[in-house]
């Protein structure tokens, strides 16, 4: 309600788009980090911000650095994230370590997509499908309980071309219909399954949203990586899937007090939406390997 009266300034250090993207580098002639903190704070002063986020830091800023009380530690920051266990050769093999009904389930969510064809969109191919590509895509970003900055087919056509065979992505179709799509981007030693889109009137019927975790399991496995990155939304789901929390450091300086009172309101209902459930869920068999 407030928001339809005033709108709010937000800067943003990093990437609101990418997952551990830190947005400083430093060395041995790097700023002190107390005086960063402070240039930060009179630079968001000096463009009359609301809020400035600074996401993704590394480790060696602790909240002995951000003196001004200003700023606040963001804890509610985490992405779910999978370790691919080395004796997974396929997905045979990470569902024999899944507890028994959450090994039925799977292999019954599996049998529930077997209709559907599969096919990699290529960068040429995504040309003549991109609008289809929005649509699905906005189905997914519509029931996000928080949404800062929504992409479109521009944001795809841009990493097929800066990652090259680094991005992919695979297309689900049912009777030559194009009803889902899974990004992925190609890390060193991880997965990430990126951004997703999803016809929801087929959801049910195939369980697309799961069928699309558990193929980035599979492919995960397949290609040799050590972690799936699966993202900050939809904790549950991914938590039965088999992801666990991996929080990040991330701080955030509010210009004034009804700002603070405003971002905490939003926060905690943020959180009551996530929910608990996902903190208990434990799919695997033995978590120690």
């Amino acid at each position: 309600l407030i928001l339809t009266f005033r709108s709010f300034r937000i800067l943003i250090c990093g990437n609101i788009f990418a997952v551990d993207f830190c947005a400083i580098s430093s060395g041995n002639n790097f700023m002190n980090r107390r005086n960063l903190i402070r240039e930060m704070s009179d630079f968001a002063k000096r463009r009359r911000a609301d809020i400035l986020v600074m996401k993704d830091l590394p480790e060696e800023f602790t909240r002995e650095d951000f003196p001004d009380s200003g700023w606040k530690i963001f804890y509610p920051d985490l992405t779910m994230q999978m370790q691919i266990r080395k004796q997974w050769k396929d997905f045979e093999d990470y569902a024999a370590d899944l507890r028994k009904n959450y090994r039925k389930r799977a292999r019954k969510i599996r049998d529930s997509g077997r209709g559907l064809e599969r096919k990699e969109i290529t960068e040429a191919e995504f040309e003549n499908l991109s609008s289809n590509i929005r649509n699905l895509f906005l189905q997914v970003a519509m029931r996000q309980t928080v949404r800062i900055g929504i992409i479109d087919e521009n944001y795809f056509r841009e990493m097929f071309r800066a990652l090259g065979p680094d991005f992919r992505m695979r297309g689900y179709y049912h009777q030559d219909e194009l009803i889902a799509f899974a990004s992925y981007i190609y890390h060193p030693e991880k997965l990430e399954i990126h951004y997703i889109g999803i016809n929801y009137s087929f959801n049910h019927t195939f369980n697309l949203y799961f069928n699309l975790l558990f193929d980035a399991v599979e492919c995960s496995i397949k290609s040799g990586k050590r972690f799936l990155e699966m993202g900050r939304t939809a904790r549950t789901a991914k938590a039965v899937t088999g992801g666990i929390p991996v929080r990040f450091n991330d701080f955030i300086w509010t210009g004034n007090r009804i700002t603070a009172l405003l971002l905490g309101v939003m926060t905690k209902y943020f959180q009551k939406k996530m929910g608990e459930d996902w903190k208990k869920r434990n799919p695997f068999i033995n978590i120690d390997t």
